[in-house]
Parts: C-alpha cells; structure tokens; sequence
C-alpha cells in the first residue's frame, strides 16, 4: 500500500510522544533527572496492531499509553519539538525514533523524518521498529536514518509466538538478512527473562554477532495493565553474566561456554586470572548497549536500583562483580 506524503505543515502540526528526560534535556518540561540522556527519544504512534504480552502499547494492553517500559512519554507538538531541538542541538548527540505500529506509523514516521532532514541538524538518527517490509527498510535508509533496531525481544523458540506473535525463525532469519544488506547498520533487541533458556540467550547473541547484528540486551520489566504484569522479573546475577557473555562477543574474545544442565556456568576464555580479571571488571560491560550514544536511562529500572543497565559508566564495578561472579582462575570464570 502506498503511503500518501504528508506535507510539511501537516507533520509540524502533529503530537508526538517524547520520553520525559528528552523533553528537560530540550527545555519543554521543567522535571528534575538523575541521569542526563545522550539521545533524544521520540515515540511515534501509540496503541499498536501487535499484542506483545510484555508490552504497554499492545493492542490488548490496559496500561497507560503514556508509557512505554518505565519511561513516561508525554505528548508534544512536533513543531515545538523542532524547535527545541534546533536551539539545543548541542546538547544531544543522537535522535531515536521508538515506532509503534499503531494505524499511521509510517506515514507519521516519514514525514517527521523529512522535516528533520530540511532542518538540517547533521546529527545521526536511529529508529527502532518492528518493520517486515524490506523496502520500506530500504526508504528509511535513503531518508539518511543511519542505524535501523529490529528487535527479536524474545528468544525463547518455545514460547515466541505466544509472547512475541509471529513466526521465531522467519523474524530471526530476516533480521540476519538485513544485516547483511546493511553491514554495521543494524540492532536486535533482546529482553532477558521472557521464559528462555541460558542456551537460546547464548545462541541467538553467537549468531546475531556472527551476522554483524548489535545486540542491546532489556531486562524483562513487568508493567502494570499489560498481559505479564504478573511475571517475574529476571535474578540481577543472571542478567550479568549475560551482560558479560555479550561484552565478549561485542569485543571480539575468543571464548567457549560452560553449561552445566542446561544453566551456563562459565566460560573459558584464553587468558590470566588478572587479564579476566579486568575483562569482567570493566564498567563498559554493564552501561545501556546500543546504538552510539544511546544510554536510556531508566528504561528498565527505578532509580533506586537495582540498575540493570547504567546509564553512565560506574566508578567502582566491585558490587557488579559480586552480583554474578563465583570464581576466577587462569583460564575461566565460573558464574554463581
């Protein structure tokens, strides 16, 4: 279906949802933050044709539409919104767009991405999507977004089309295939906690990573009114020593998994005791993975901890290092 081009009147007249740390960030909302974003974010659409369980603007959800995860997304007039972003360009480094698939997404989706074009702000542009449509990708790359997130969310082979919708190895071969089209362009989204296994976690980053797919993990968030508001969280420990699992891949180290029972219990990677030391220690680990200067902060936690991804690097990683780790000898890291 064709989309009918909106012009540039009609799209500076248009709300849009933008997450309440990006509206201080550009002056439109005077609200105290505890981590300053990096990236401004802006949510398009709202109450979506897909019924993901985990998510507050499933079409079935009974949350409130404002939100999206923990972040609240107030509505704004797109043209203050340029505005705004004109006068604080420098106090940005990136502009993403969260599509949600509701009736216009991407028609709506264009147009602002035309009108940020005519302004002219050279700052790179991101947007996270649940798009099938291989040429829409294609347009969305020709409209100079540089980086394109199509999320799996969930990697549990079993439970993907009740939770997620969809067919699990369709979507993953698709994503992969992109990628390929577009090397380097490309992000997945994995959410930690939505039934799978310490396998399939480690699998599907193995391959996503082997395709030159970025991997940004989420730690499942249960949010009130939606289908698994009742499901529980994933242990902090566990989360770990997947945010590690996936620093190694992210890096490029040499490593082999240890599963014992199905569980991943360490890995043995080729170094000193100290040289994995460090490895696990480093604060980069655990920051918000993702496109370049994106820190999302609070996205999937209160600011009262635990922080599940920091939005900054954290000075001392000793209490992070606890959280997951058993032992440490030359050779291999035992997880707890």
């Amino acid at each position: 279906m064709n989309v009918v081009p909106l012009s540039k009147e009609e799209v500076l007249k248009k709300d849009i949802r933008v997450s309440i740390g990006s509206l201080a960030l550009l002056g439109l909302r005077n609200v105290k933050v505890f981590a300053k974003p990096t990236t401004i974010y802006l949510m398009v659409e709202e109450h979506c044709l897909y019924n993901c369980l985990y998510c507050a603007q499933a079409k079935e959800s009974k949350a409130n539409f404002e939100n999206l995860s923990r972040v609240t997304w107030p509505k704004e007039k797109f043209e203050n919104v340029l505005d705004a972003l004109i006068k604080h360009k420098d106090d940005y480094k990136r502009i993403c767009f969260q599509v949600v698939n509701g009736k216009n997404y991407y028609e709506n989706l264009i147009g602002f991405l035309k009108v940020l074009n005519d302004a002219e702000l050279n700052v790179p542009i991101s947007i996270s999507i649940r798009e099938p449509n291989i040429n829409r990708i294609r347009e969305l790359f020709s409209l100079g977004v540089e980086r394109i997130g199509l999320p799996i969310d969930v990697v549990s082979k079993e439970d993907f089309s009740k939770i997620r919708g969809g067919n699990f190895e369709k979507t993953f071969s698709f994503i992969l295939d992109v990628g390929k089209e577009f090397k380097g362009k490309i992000t997945t989204h994995i959410i930690v906690g939505l039934n799978e296994t310490d396998f399939e976690l480690y699998d599907a980053m193995k391959k996503f990573f082997d395709g030159n797919v970025l991997v940004s993990l989420f730690s499942f968030t249960p949010v009130k009114g939606t289908l698994l508001e009742k499901h529980q969280k994933v242990p902090i420990g566990r989360y770990r020593k997947f945010q590690f699992i996936r620093a190694l891949f992210f890096k490029r180290i040499p490593f082999e998994p240890i599963f014992e029972n199905g569980i991943l219990i360490g890995a043995k990677i080729d170094f000193t005791k100290e040289k994995i030391l460090e490895l696990v220690t480093d604060p980069s680990n655990y920051i918000t993975q993702g496109c370049p200067n994106c820190n999302r902060p609070f996205y999937n936690e209160t600011p009262t901890g635990p922080l599940y991804n920091f939005p900054v690097k954290p000075e001392d990683t000793s209490f992070v290092f606890n959280d997951f780790v058993k032992v440490v000898i030359d050779g291999k890291v035992f997880f707890k």
